[in-house]
């Protein structure tokens, strides 16, 4: 059996999920502006919550492929292998950091009135993180494919 196979296999299934889990919650993030109608945003953060559970799932499986054929390949002295964790570390802080806190924010809006609702929900900072998480995720893509150094 090739072991490099399966394991590559692992890793990119786990990909798949994390992207589909991923890609449901920045679609809600990027629609929440829109909203105004509370039980639709409550849905709809009900609705993203419970995708991050599949994206965090992939991203372990996703993990577990890339460190067994890491180990197997003997990666250790790839540059871009390194940087693309890095990155990966870089943009999981940052969507904690940031899309975490701006979700809790809107969930203590849906309580207060509509102004304070208003204001939480104008906020770019759901363009800011989707931008920043989009070159990130672009930038590991590249480097697994071109291996630069």
């Amino acid at each position: 059996m090739n072991w490099y196979l399966v394991w590559r296999l692992v890793h990119f299934a786990g990909i798949v999920v994390f992207v589909a889990g991923h890609g449901v919650s920045t679609a809600v993030t990027l629609r929440l502006p829109r909203e105004r109608d509370r039980a639709r945003l409550e849905a709809l953060l009900s609705l993203s919550r419970s995708s991050i559970a599949w994206s965090n799932g992939g991203l372990a499986v996703l993990i577990v492929g890339g460190v067994a054929n890491w180990i197997r390949v003997d990666y250790a002295r790839q540059g871009w292998l390194w940087t693309a964790v890095v990155l990966l570390v870089l943009l999981a802080v940052a969507g904690v950091a940031l899309a975490a806190p701006h979700f809790r924010r809107i969930r203590a809006a849906l309580g207060g009135d509509d102004a304070e609702l208003e204001r939480t929900l104008a906020s770019p900072l759901p363009w800011i993180v989707f931008w920043v998480e989009t070159a990130g995720t672009a930038a590991i893509l590249w480097l697994m494919v071109f291996k630069p150094f």
